[in-house]
């Protein structure tokens, strides 16, 4: 599943509705667009990607950080049911054009394969 959250800015119980909507639809793994992480914007003690696995039920999460913004951090995340064997994080190169862009890659095994 894939999922860009705008940050939790589009509903009015913000996270709570998009953990609601994602434990809904049962993922083992999503990946997240437009994740906040301790910013002024969403709370500068809350790091979304772990809040979001937390409240959806998904044991395993990691942020990918693709900018430092509004006193925090901005990018992506994957969340899971299966715990992470590796992460990869990667900077793409955006020739100074808006938004800084990154990638993030896992492997995971799942029933005893990769």
């Amino acid at each position: 599943m894939t999922f860009n959250i705008a940050s939790c800015h589009e509903s009015q119980r913000g996270i709570i509705d998009v953990a609601h909507t994602i434990k809904i639809e049962q993922p083992d793994i999503i990946a997240v667009q437009e994740v906040d992480r301790f910013t002024h914007r969403s709370g500068t003690e809350i790091d979304q990607s772990y809040e979001l696995a937390h409240l959806a039920g998904l044991p395993y999460s990691t942020f990918i950080h693709s900018m430092d913004f509004n006193g925090g951090q901005y990018g992506n995340a994957i969340l899971s049911r299966h715990p992470f064997d590796a992460i990869e994080l990667n900077h793409l190169n955006g020739h100074g054009q808006g938004e800084t862009r990154s990638l993030g890659i896992t492997s995971m095994k799942i029933m005893d394969k990769y």
